[in-house]
């Protein structure tokens, strides 16, 4: 195929290596064939029945993903306001718990893995 096109993702370089892009991680995936394949989430890569060029096809979760991100951000100071005005004998346990889990995922999703 003479259409080549860079990947999307920089790929994973030496143990160590610094990302091609800054705020980004290169997270090895799996490897696909040139005729394609499908991955364990339900992604594949196969032929466009109208042009017959190899795609990337979305499961259902990463075809909403940024969608998914922008509301756990919404939620976020909800569940913070949730957790600091609340009567002394509601449980606020799993509230905080969403919260804290609420943070790390949408500071993953920007690139920050510490």
């Amino acid at each position: 195929m003479s259409d080549q096109r860079s990947p999307l993702r920089p790929k994973p370089g030496p143990l160590g290596a610094k990302p091609a892009m800054p705020g980004t991680r290169a997270v090895p995936g799996p490897t696909i064939r040139d005729t394609g394949g499908t991955l364990p989430c339900g992604c594949k890569v196969a032929p466009d029945p109208e042009d017959n060029k190899l795609r990337y096809w979305f499961c259902s979760p990463h075809a909403v993903a940024y969608e998914m991100l922008e509301v756990i951000q919404q939620i976020q100071p909800l569940l913070e306001d949730l957790v600091n005005n609340v009567s002394s004998e509601y449980d606020t346990t799993a509230a905080m718990e969403a919260g804290i889990k609420a943070r790390r995922v949408v500071k993953k999703a920007k690139g920050d893995w510490k």
